[in-house]
């Protein structure tokens, strides 16, 4: 054998073991309800620490406000640690998180037209795991960024303001794990 397929057959290899425990972690699928959106979300776990959530959310705070006729769109990643757990007498699990992370997207802002969005997000909540693989979370995710307008003639970029009012408006989330 070639010293360069042994290199193929050894990453292959390493990548077979390496799926096969990412694999093994428990995954979450499911939605999260907010004034600010409505978002899908996927959530692995890492270890029995840590956890990261990849979410596409619909922004309808303008929407909601009436100042908008549809909804923008964002896309956000947070790595979220595990601080605390209780385990309740059914085997029930609520465990408290927070996390780091950051967003991008297209929406309207507080009275704002349509624009890019992007910044620094954080979260923060708790969620029961049921016994039945169902989670039910709240959480809040407040959103330091910018909201860009790119017109013909300027570039207007202010601080996005319905990031800021997300640290106010708690997320309700349900998920079914796997």
């Amino acid at each position: 054998m070639m010293p360069f397929e042994r290199k193929i057959l050894t990453l292959a290899a390493i990548s077979l073991i390496l799926m096969g425990e990412c694999m093994a972690r428990s995954k979450t699928v499911g939605a999260a309800f907010s004034f600010s959106g409505i978002s899908l979300s996927y959530e692995h776990y890492t270890d029995s620490d840590s956890f990261m959530d990849i979410s596409l959310k619909a922004e309808c705070g303008d929407l909601f406000f009436g100042k908008a006729a549809y909804p923008g769109i964002s896309t956000s990643f947070t790595w979220n640690l595990i601080f605390a757990r209780i385990t309740s007498r059914n085997g029930n699990e609520i465990r408290f998180f927070a996390g780091p992370g950051m967003t991008v997207g297209w929406a309207n802002d507080i009275y704002k037209p349509e624009g890019v969005i992007f910044g620094l997000k954080g979260r923060a909540g708790a969620e029961c795991s049921f016994s039945r693989n169902i989670t039910i979370s709240a959480s809040l995710s407040p959103v330091i960024g910018t909201h860009m307008i790119v017109a013909k003639d300027f570039v207007d970029m202010r601080y996005y303001r319905m990031g800021l009012l997300s640290a106010v408006l708690p997320e309700i989330g349900i998920r079914y794990t796997f």
